[in-house]
């Protein structure tokens, strides 16, 4: 295995046990923790997601499939900035809109 497989593999199992923490009522989905391991992994599936299919040459994929799977990479990192950074930033009382700050560098 290589370095990657097991940051993944940490990552799943750091995941897998919030998860079950959350259904046993002793963490909940609004912790620090919990926002933090899951924009994380979004931002590392993601990546993996968007480099791994463009840099390795599959035969069965189709040049279409790879791009929905990049797709699918890209909504995973817009989904951890825009959904959970905001959440964790606002725990520590940061108000961040990345919108409204993309909007006012234009």
């Amino acid at each position: 295995m290589n370095a990657f497989d097991i940051y993944m593999i940490l990552l799943k199992i750091v995941v897998s046990v919030q998860f079950m923490l959350i259904l046993l009522k002793k963490q909940s989905i609004t912790s620090v923790e919990f926002l933090i391991s899951e924009m994380i992994f979004k931002l590392s599936l993601g990546g993996f997601l968007m480099i791994f299919f463009w840099l390795n040459k599959i035969s069965e994929i189709r040049g279409s499939d790879k791009v929905i799977i990049g797709f699918a990479g890209v909504v995973l990192i817009y989904d951890a900035i825009h959904i959970n950074l905001p959440n964790i930033l606002e725990i520590y009382g940061i108000k961040f809109k990345p919108l409204e700050f993309i909007h006012s560098l234009f």
